[in-house]
């Protein structure tokens, strides 16, 4: 048993270690989707492969992807099948993060000759072949290039064949490649550091030290648990789809200190990009579950094992090979808000309305010279309000990427903004807001082609307000300011079109006639609400200058309201 104090030395060690490695390899990258966006997670594992920590930097859908491929690895590569200076590669959606994409990259750590540890990390590269990163793609193969699980790295030794054979198959190998040989040096800094630490502590072994930290996270996450009334709790939510709207059903048992997940009434998979694999849609039921429940304990092997889920085979959230997956995130966000309806009827007070899902948002084209082009960024809408503060605005709640800067886009791509804002009365009416959503218009600078793969969600279905609160506004995609396309389908464009991308807002808490007059008057200066939508949604009016709250109005409005509501039959 490790001395409490010196555990804790410990532990700060190594998540300093992981997240000063996770900043190098976000500067060490060549895309904007890791070094701005941070659309990466980064990790230590034991020699067993059990994740003992991850850093704070990444995507939560990570959380459980990567804690179970490190161990996808060992089966094929064991302990003796490995030697200083290894690095191990694969891209399986049903091993790892659940499209291809998304590039895991393991490194085994020796010291004295002795397997002491792994590093890993996910990255999200720019292109990965096929017919690119898309949601309306009908199968697998049309997703670009599959990596077994091989060695990228033997001895210290790049695997060349390897390396040609991705190059070949992708539209900007410079930065893919560049990202690849990242992951591996950030890796091997980790390396380093963690030999470095066994060697200030006199450590011969990591294992006693992963068995207590992980011991203690579930420990703490058991006894979390266990404060929550036993018992079965439904929710269900609705996402756009494809062609029709898809349903997210859900079952969460209590019992005592362990918990039951059951999707069972959820939509078949469908033959478009949309499916989740089991391993995606268990990181995406492990974040809000850990957020609601026990917050303040790291990420780790130990936090995930009171949790079990399930999913039918071949339902969207646990599709079947080949299904077509490229678009997989759109729906993981989707788990949340059955998740939080859930648990709301038993601790309201640790859940949040639901938000406006984030877009990953794809272009590709032929610059002036006839030379092919293939650019990624992302872009946040409106978080839920929680039952004590506003949703925070363009922000990408469930995941945790950021906005990549519009400046760095219009370096790295073809690419020009018109426009990028918040949305006026986006986010949903209630005593406390949702977060805004954003708008962007975007042309095409120079000569060239250009096409665009949208990955649009809330479209049809807005984010629902929570316990009286309103929903947020719908999102959009707009072509000329006239034409709506399929917002999943690939948009060829001409050179002066004029592309319209507006993200949903999220959803309100609590009824809106409850929110303090000031703060509505602080939202109209700030331009999130409209003086209109205060008076007809929050009842609060104006003077006429729209810089003070009538409150003799206000309070005559409201009460007005309220008399309404009481002689109605409903």
């Amino acid at each position: 048993m490790l001395d409490p104090i010196l555990m804790e030395v410990f532990w700060n060690r190594l998540t300093s270690i992981v997240q000063e490695s996770a900043v190098a390899l976000m500067r060490a990258s060549f895309s904007s989707v890791l070094s701005e966006a941070g659309d990466i997670s980064f990790g230590i594992f034991d020699p067993e492969g059990n994740m003992m920590a991850q850093a704070e930097i990444g995507t939560p859908g990570h959380i459980y992807s990567i804690a179970r491929g490190v161990k996808q690895f060992l089966k094929k590569f064991p302990a003796d099948a490995l030697e200083p200076g290894d690095s191990l590669i694969g891209n399986d959606p049903w091993l790892f993060s659940g499209h291809k994409i998304d590039l895991t990259v393991a490194t085994p750590i020796f010291s004295d000759g002795k397997l002491v540890s792994f590093f890993a990390s996910t990255c999200h590269v720019m292109d990965v072949g096929g017919r690119g990163w898309s949601a309306d793609s009908t199968d697998l193969f049309e997703e670009g290039l599959e990596i077994p699980l091989m060695k990228i790295y033997k001895r210290g030794e790049p695997n060349q064949e390897l390396f040609e054979i991705i190059a070949d198959n992708v539209r900007e190998p410079d930065s893919v490649i560049g990202d690849i040989r990242a992951q591996v040096s950030a890796n091997e800094i980790a390396g380093e550091m963690i030999r470095e630490f066994m060697r200030v502590y006199r450590l011969e072994s990591l294992m006693p030290l992963s068995r207590a930290i992980l011991g203690k996270s579930e420990e703490r996450m058991r006894q979390a648990i266990m404060d929550i009334p036993n018992g079965s709790y439904s929710g269900e939510a609705s996402l756009d789809g494809f062609e029709e709207i898809l349903k997210i059903a859900v079952q969460v048992t209590i019992e005592d200190d362990g918990i039951l997940v059951d999707f069972s009434g959820t939509s078949p998979q469908i033959g478009r990009a949309l499916n989740s694999t089991y391993q995606w849609t268990c990181g995406y039921t492990v974040y809000p579950l850990k957020c609601m429940i026990c917050p303040d304990v790291p990420n780790n092997e130990g936090t995930l094992r009171p949790i079990r889920i399930t999913a039918p085979e071949g339902c969207i959230l646990n599709a079947r090979r080949p299904a077509p997956v490229g678009a997989r995130q759109i729906t993981g966000m989707f788990i949340s808000p059955p998740l939080l309806q859930a648990l709301s009827k038993v601790i309201p007070d640790r859940v949040i309305a639901d938000s406006g899902v984030h877009s990953a948002i794809q272009f590709r084209g032929t610059s002036g010279n006839g030379d092919p082009w293939s650019y990624v960024f992302f872009s946040t809408a409106g978080m839920g309000a929680r039952p004590t503060q506003d949703g925070f605005s363009t922000v990408g709640y469930p995941v945790n990427i950021s906005n990549t800067p519009l400046e760095i886009i219009e370096v790295d791509s073809p690419l020009f903004f018109l426009e990028r804002s918040m949305v006026c009365d986006s986010g949903g009416a209630g005593k406390f807001r949702g977060g805004v959503g954003q708008r962007q218009r975007i042309k095409l600078a120079g000569e060239g082609s250009w096409e665009y793969a949208p990955m649009i969600d809330r479209v049809r279905v807005p984010a629902k307000g929570f316990f009286g609160g309103l929903s947020g506004s719908p999102a959009d995609v707009v072509v000329n300011d006239e034409h709506r396309p399929h917002p999943k389908t690939k948009i060829n464009l001409e050179k002066d079109d004029v592309l319209t991308i507006q993200l949903a807002g999220g959803g309100g808490f609590y009824s809106p006639f409850e929110r303090d007059p000031e703060l509505v008057l602080s939202d109209v200066l700030n331009g999130h609400i409209s003086s209109e939508a205060a008076r007809i949604e929050y009842g609060v009016a104006l003077d006429s200058n729209g810089k003070e709250v009538d409150m003799k109005l206000t309070n005559q409005i409201r009460s007005d309201s309220l008399v309404s509501k009481a002689d109605s039959p409903d």
